[in-house]
């Protein structure tokens, strides 16, 4: 028998000395997203939004049960170290980072196999899941499709809290096969460190990238806050309560072609921003929004290397199947982000050729920074203390 397998993924610099193991290996991590931020761009010029983190935490588990040619292409894909024990540390070292007890903050990241009684696991596979990527082993009721999916899909819809659900289908389940199903959801709930007050929130034209306009509410919040400018751009950083986890909204301003500013970044781009940042005193004007983004990324997956984990007969996935061979059916994303007052919850005409070749900064004056987004913005939502990136969105009014 063929186990045909179905990953769910979901979301609900310059060289630095002494890194710690958790900046190290969130730093690999970050050029696998950079990578990946690039692809999905060019994909639409409206909203979108990804988590990174949620993906490679599947890339990183497919690895683990993958053996051969299709481990390499996985780990080359996914940024990881070549040694088994230092994948092993890695993992470990991020999800201690990122534990936190901060009342105002809730993250939670669950990793699921589900698995047909037929198939047979590996062994030691259930016990490597579970202890690097706390992932537990679910039963599929059966061989009903409907039945199948509507169990995963209510997993799912648990782990997000309610943010997401109906994402896998019963075509997920191709007739005369068996199928593996992997599941990972992030969700993040998140107060600002500062409220936005809900009675300065208005209504103002926002500049959509058709050229129109339409009228969104829009927050306003003044403080001091983490900064940094180029010719072409904008960059502001508003911390969540206990301050390990911010929001950074990167804007392009009015005369500079977005595009160019966005098609500029990537893994060394973003480390001179992030290092020019300098406290200044800003009045930050942005809009209040909530939405969800849906892709499927074999494609995405296979453009970037991933080429035998797709093909019946080539794809090994022996590291977690005995007995048969299995290959990738399906790889699904889905993120879902809310953004307003109290704070987030995430279950352009001439610009130079190199937006970010300079070093940018954030000048010491005395006028407070006045940022406006009131046309396309990217956002990311990071981890202070190791660096990495968990969610990459752009918000557009569509």
């Amino acid at each position: 028998m063929i186990w045909r397998l179905m990953t769910l993924c979901l979301a609900c610099g310059t060289a630095l000395f002494a890194q710690t193991p958790a900046q190290q290996a969130a730093g690999r991590i970050n050029e696998h997203s950079w990578q990946m931020f690039q692809a999905f761009r060019q994909m639409t010029k409206g909203n979108f939004s990804y988590s990174p983190y949620s993906g490679h935490r599947l890339a990183s588990l497919l690895a683990e049960a993958s053996s051969g040619e299709t481990q390499r292409q996985l780990i080359d894909f996914a940024k990881l170290n070549s040694g088994t024990h230092e994948r092993a540390k890695d993992e470990a070292a991020v999800s201690e980072a990122l534990r936190t007890r901060n009342p105002g903050m809730a993250l939670e990241v669950w990793n699921s196999i589900w698995v047909p009684s037929a198939a047979t696991l590996a062994p030691g596979f259930t016990e490597l899941a579970s202890r690097l990527f706390s992932a537990s082993i679910q039963k599929l009721p059966g061989d009903e499709a409907v039945t199948s999916a509507a169990s995963i899909n209510a997993w799912i819809h648990n782990k997000t809290r309610g943010r997401i659900s109906d994402l896998a289908s019963p075509r997920s389940f191709a007739a005369g096969t068996g199928s593996v199903i992997l599941a990972n959801t992030l969700h993040l709930q998140m107060a600002w460190a500062q409220d936005f007050d809900p009675r300065q929130t208005k209504r103002q034209a926002f500049l959509q990238p058709s050229r129109a306009q339409i009228a969104l509410p829009m927050m306003k919040l003044e403080g001091r806050f983490d900064y940094a400018e180029g010719p072409a751009w904008q960059c502001i950083e508003m911390p969540f309560i206990g301050g390990d986890f911010a929001m950074i909204l990167l804007l392009a301003r009015p005369d500079s072609d977005r595009d160019s500013v966005e098609s500029a970044l990537d893994m060394g781009a973003w480390a001179r921003v992030v290092a020019g940042m300098g406290s200044r005193d800003a009045v930050i004007s942005m809009p209040r929004f909530s939405f969800s983004t849906q892709l499927s990324l074999n494609e995405l997956w296979r453009s970037m290397g991933v080429h035998d984990a797709f093909v019946p007969g080539k794809a090994d996935f022996s590291g977690m199947i005995q007995g048969s061979p299995g290959f990738i059916g399906d790889i699904v994303h889905q993120t879902s982000v809310e953004v307003n007052e109290l704070g987030a919850r995430v279950a352009a005409a001439t610009v130079a050729a190199e937006p970010f070749g300079d070093s940018p900064g954030s000048s010491a004056q005395a006028r407070p920074v006045i940022f406006t987004a009131n046309r396309p913005f990217l956002w990311f939502v990071r981890h202070r203390p190791s660096g990495l990136i968990l969610f990459i969105g752009r918000f557009a009014g569509e």
